[in-house]
């Protein structure tokens, strides 16, 4: 599980902000307006297939929520125009350190994401401004203003998994305290909220294409076997359908495990094949057309395997090799979802000590933005008796690429100013 948490650690956002810097005010902030046809407007993947994280990336920029030192959270803009970072606000000589500003909340940072028509912004937070602990679904706009509460949780609720929608609606998921989860349908403008799934704590939404949600079920036999349904949600008819079942069974043996991925209406499986290598094949869900993709993927331990996402028509594949302990070997690989060639991410990064491949951030028309390097920063942080101390972190570069020259192996990168 270590490979994990390295990963884990390359996309941290660890960001502390104090004092004034640029706003959107100083930038041209194009509001993006709903023109999408009735046709483009079908149900999207809002987050990753893994679930909602504190970044979300549109066609104009990418967006974080980060933690102030003051117990307090602030979302901040990347404009690929610009190739600046800005506060997402737009009041000159704002503070942003109440709520007056529209980057600014009260209470730690949350989740965020966009919705399918970029038009608004959505956040996911822990309730702060009564000290409650349960979780409120934030509503807003582009750029940070018209903010209302969607949806609040009763205690001991929490909101979990991936995010789906469309211009209109919401599909997000709730977990009790005992594992149970609902999928909320939510409607956007009056809050209409409705239950449309029920299941268990090990299933969740994986994936959508054309008016359908994925869900993936998950029935455990015993610690080393199960079964892995892909089923399918319709919004209009309201049926469920199997698509696709394997069964899982490593009969202790790690190296012998399948890994399962949803792109759009693509299911992407990884089998091991011995000697360790594994293939890929790819299934249309709409269509049942298999093809092999390749098979010459390395593959060691179905636990040190993670994909990371799916970036530029490529899938990204993190794998590890943990047979000696004190010489791990990790090699990031992009699986091309058409050719399915096979490209080693050689581009690579120190977090701390820990090198590793560059991180994509997100996929742009001719370009991607990656965390080129992690630099240090000197913050001012309180203990749990309210005392300051100093300290430092890590806090990631951003720069853009452009495809051709990052598939190259090329680090020619444009930073990101970072005006905060």
């Amino acid at each position: 599980m270590r490979k994990k948490i390295l990963f884990a650690s390359a996309i941290l956002i660890l960001t502390c902000l104090s004092g004034c810097g640029s706003t959107l005010a100083e930038q041209e902030w194009p509001m993006p307006e709903n023109s999408m046809s009735a046709e483009e407007d079908t149900v999207k993947l809002l987050t990753s297939f893994y679930g909602m994280s504190d970044r979300t990336s549109t066609s104009r920029g990418c967006y974080e929520w980060v933690s102030t030192p003051a117990d307090a959270s602030v979302i901040t803009y990347i404009d690929y125009a610009s190739k600046q970072k800005v506060y997402l606000c737009s009041q000159p000589n704002c503070s942003h350190m109440d709520e007056s500003c529209p980057a600014w909340f009260n209470g730690p940072a949350g989740y965020i994401f966009s919705s399918a028509d970029e038009t608004k912004l959505f956040g996911v937070q822990s309730n702060a401004a009564d000290g409650q602990v349960r979780q409120s679904l934030w509503s807003m706009g582009a750029d940070g203003t018209n903010r209302r509460v969607l949806y609040e949780l009763k205690a001991g609720e929490s909101f979990c998994d991936a995010v789906a929608g469309n211009s209109q609606k919401l599909y997000i998921t709730v977990r009790d305290f005992e594992g149970s989860k609902k999928l909320l349908e939510i409607d956007i403008e009056d809050k209409k909220t409705n239950v449309i799934l029920e299941y268990t704590g090990s299933d969740w939404l994986y994936g959508t294409f054309q008016d359908k949600l994925v869900i993936l079920y998950y029935t455990s036999e015993s610690l080393s076997s199960g079964t892995f349904t892909y089923t399918t949600y319709s919004l209009h008819s309201k049926e469920q359908q199997t698509i696709y079942k394997y069964e899982y069974n490593d009969n202790g043996q790690p190296e012998k495990g399948c890994i399962g991925r949803v792109d759009k209406e693509f299911l992407y499986l990884i089998r091991p094949t011995g000697n360790q290598l594994a293939d890929v094949e790819k299934i249309n869900m709409i269509t049942g057309k298999k093809t092999a993709l390749c098979n010459s993927l390395e593959y060691y331990h179905v636990d040190n395997t993670f994909v990371a996402g799916f970036e530029d028509g490529r899938m990204i594949v993190t794998v590890s090799n943990v047979a000696d302990p004190d010489h791990i070997e990790t090699k990031t690989f992009a699986i091309h979802c058409d050719t399915g060639e096979i490209q080693e991410i050689t581009q690579t990064i120190f977090y701390g000590t820990i090198e590793m491949a560059v991180p994509i951030a997100a996929t742009l028309n001719k370009e991607l933005l990656v965390i080129s390097s992690y630099e240090k920063k000197q913050v001012v942080l309180y203990d749990i008796e309210g005392l300051p101390y100093n300290a430092e972190i890590d806090v990631p570069v951003y720069s853009l690429i452009s495809k051709e020259d990052f598939w190259a192996g090329k680090t020619t990168y444009q930073q990101i100013k970072d005006l905060t």
